[in-house]
Parts: structure tokens; sequence; C-alpha cells
């Protein structure tokens, strides 16, 4: 694996496949490192260090990583996506968005039917200050914050989850 190649792997997917796929933090960040190396290195004058960070922080798609870092990668000639891998990316997009649609769900559920049964409760004669959903709706809420806060992360394990599994059935064949 070339230094290029490490560069690429820093991001949540490759950006000269992935061009479409929405940027995070993360990959924000990734971009900083880069342009702060390649300053580092003098092969960005300060002026054009200082433009290409502004524009990094306003980056919204990997394809707009790959435009603003091209010409300080050294090219990989022999690069060719693996036409397996391209579909992977966009799988794992769509199952961690059932994830925190199901977190969600679970949130609000819990939510309602907690609520519900302690309103009734109280109206039934329990006290009305014992305010027992705090519980089950506080680790249902932490349970979907964490899905939705790592979500780099977690698209990233789901892909080589899925990339995992395509490997081995095609070792079974």
């Amino acid at each position: 694996m070339t230094a290029s190649d490490d560069i690429w792997s820093t991001f949540s997917a490759d950006p000269r496949v992935s061009t479409t796929l929405k940027a995070t933090d993360a990959d924000r960040d990734a971009l900083g490192a880069v342009l702060r190396e390649a300053f580092a290195d003098g092969r960005l004058t300060l002026t054009e260090y200082d433009k290409r960070v502004d524009v990094a922080l306003a980056v919204g798609t990997l394809g707009e990583v790959h435009e603003l870092i091209a010409d300080l990668v050294a090219a990989a000639d022999d690069f060719t996506p693996n036409p397996v891998a391209l579909d992977v990316q966009p799988k794992a997009v769509v199952k961690y968005g059932r994830e925190l649609r199901n977190a969600r769900n679970r949130f609000l559920f819990l939510s309602i039917a907690s609520t519900t049964v302690w309103l009734a409760t109280s109206l039934a004669g329990a006290p009305w200050w014992a305010i027992w959903p705090v519980i089950p709706i506080a680790g249902s809420w932490l349970s979907y914050k964490s899905t939705r806060d790592n979500s780099a992360t977690r698209i990233k394990d789901i892909a080589d989850n899925i990339a995992e599994t395509r490997r081995t059935t095609r070792d079974l064949d």
C-alpha cells in the first residue's frame, strides 16, 4: 500500500469513488490533516493553505474532498475501484439508516407507552410525583443518540461486515 492509499483510507469512504456521499466531521478533520501536511512540506503557500482550509471547513461531499486535495496526493495510475466494493458503501448507508430509524422508533414507542402507563396509574390514584418513565425514556434516548452520533464509525463497521460476508461467500463458492 502506498502513502497515497493511506491518505484515502483515512476518510469514511474513498473520495475517488464515493463522490456524492456526504462528508462527516471526521472526513473534514482528515482533510485538514492532509492540508497541514502539504503546507508543512512546502507544497502549499500560506495563502493557498488558508484558502483551502476555508473551503475544507464547508465541504459537503467526498467528491469535494477529492477535488480539494487531488493535486497534493501522489496519483495512483493503477487505481481502479473494485466494482464489487463500489456498492458496499451505499448499502452500508442504507442499513445504517434502518438502524437509526429503528432506534428512533424504539425511543418514541417507549416514551409514549411508559408515559401513557404512568398517566393512567397516576389518574388511578398512584402518586403523580413518581415519574418512573424517565428511566426507560432516558435509556432509549441514549441508545438513539449513540447511534446517531457515531454514524461514520457505524457505517464503516457495516461496510466492513458486508465486504467480509462477500469475501466469505466467494471463498465458499
